[in-house]
């Protein structure tokens, strides 16, 4: 490996400011019964990857995936910039603050 330098960043102290966001985990129930026989789905955790994994500048600015309704539920799709704190009314099942579309 290379033994150069590499940065550190600790940001414990940042927390005292930071506000906690509750959110309400969706159960396997709800999901399963979002989905239609041949619909599949994914997770993604890029959580550790920041410094391993080339992001374009525009790609920070959007959401890679927007959620959409369908009558048997609420399916991920390409979608363009999705804004994290926007309110989703209408679906049939409650969507994660992170996934909410305006």
């Amino acid at each position: 490996k290379d033994m150069g330098l590499h940065p550190i960043l600790d940001l414990r102290d940042l927390n005292y400011f930071l506000k906690k966001e509750k959110f309400k985990m969706l159960t396997l129930a709800q999901v399963l019964s979002a989905l239609d026989p041949g619909d599949w789905m994914v997770a993604l955790d890029l959580q550790d990857a920041y410094f391993h994994i080339p992001i374009p500048a525009l790609s920070v600015y959007r959401a890679p995936l927007r959620p959409y309704q369908r009558p048997s539920g609420v399916h991920e799709s390409d979608g363009c910039g999705c804004s994290s704190s926007a309110q989703v009314r209408g679906f049939s099942l409650p969507l994660p603050r992170r996934l909410a579309v305006e």
